[in-house]
């Protein structure tokens, strides 16, 4: 067995906490703040880029289960992150 073999890589979990109930507005239209879009880029998309490079990842995402269902914000985040986890929380 060669040390490669030997070696783990550590596992890095990333978490993002997209469940808060700030909103932006866009031409008459509210959108979660995750999908708003800085210079045509989402800031889902922002994070999944800026963290790309880290290797040996696995992704969870969390969201308010009204705003994952309404903009289908998990199915967003698979297309970005195929496998990711993803979590509905419920709104109290």
């Amino acid at each position: 067995m060669n040390a490669q073999a030997r070696t783990k890589i550590p596992v890095m979990n990333i978490l993002v906490l997209a469940s808060g109930k700030l909103h932006s507005k866009n031409a008459d239209k509210e959108f979660p703040l995750c999908l708003t879009e800085i210079l045509g880029v989402s800031v889902l998309e922002r994070i999944v880029n800026n963290t790309a490079s880290i290797a040996n990842t696995q992704y969870a995402f969390t969201f308010l289960e009204t705003e994952a269902v309404r903009y289908h914000l998990g199915k967003i985040a698979t297309l970005l992150v195929p496998g990711a986890r993803i979590t509905q929380v419920p709104e109290l």
